[in-house]
């Protein structure tokens, strides 16, 4: 395209290809998260730390969904793709929270480390 006008050049992402490398990806992307979920899901030894994670990864099929909708779709479409994504953004680190709260001991044991006002000493290389 190099040899055509500047005017007539089509961006890449608006070409088949880059629709086509999109959806493959995409399909990838969808395929070994819901594996790695369903792995989790049925290997539950510490479910009040696999959930979390679980639906942390589930940001992935999302963030791909909405990706391939605003690279197929119109503007419309693509804007409402992008509140859902960075809702379910806004819920994974919601989630990331809890799962280190979890990882410390839970709520009870966090709020006991704070109100107990010893704070602990870490040893630094330096």
């Amino acid at each position: 395209r190099m040899s055509e006008g500047a005017g007539d050049a089509t961006p890449f992402v608006e070409s088949a290809l880059a629709v086509a490398l999109g959806g493959v990806i995409c399909t990838e992307a969808v395929v070994v998260s819901v594996a790695l979920i369903v792995r989790h899901l049925q290997k539950l030894s510490r479910p009040d730390l696999q959930y979390p994670i679980a639906r942390m990864v589930m940001l992935v099929p999302v963030y791909s969904i909405a990706s391939q909708i605003a690279l197929t779709s119109g503007l419309v479409a693509a804007q409402a793709a992008a509140t859902i994504r960075d809702v379910y953004e806004a819920y994974a680190v919601y989630l990331f929270f809890v799962l280190v709260v979890d990882y410390a001991g839970g709520e009870a044991a966090v709020v006991s480390k704070w109100g107990s006002g010893s704070e602990g000493t870490v040893g630094h290389v330096w």
